[in-house]
């Protein structure tokens, strides 16, 4: 019985977690926008952008 609830808790985790993992996955592959140009100051150069692509192996 106890070995039992074990293994049931332990495939709910597992299901709870993957799910999570996937919907931190999709909702970083939709949002929106450059995260190396975010982390920019506006008025950024395309050169800058560029350094920090490589800085990040982008």
């Amino acid at each position: 019985m106890l070995l039992q609830r074990f293994l049931i808790r332990l495939l709910t985790m597992l299901i709870t977690l993957f799910g999570v993992a996937v919907v931190v996955f999709v909702v970083i592959r939709v949002a929106p926008g450059d995260p190396i140009a975010m982390m920019l100051p506006p008025g950024a150069t395309d050169a800058d952008i560029a350094r920090l692509r490589a800085l990040y192996g982008l």
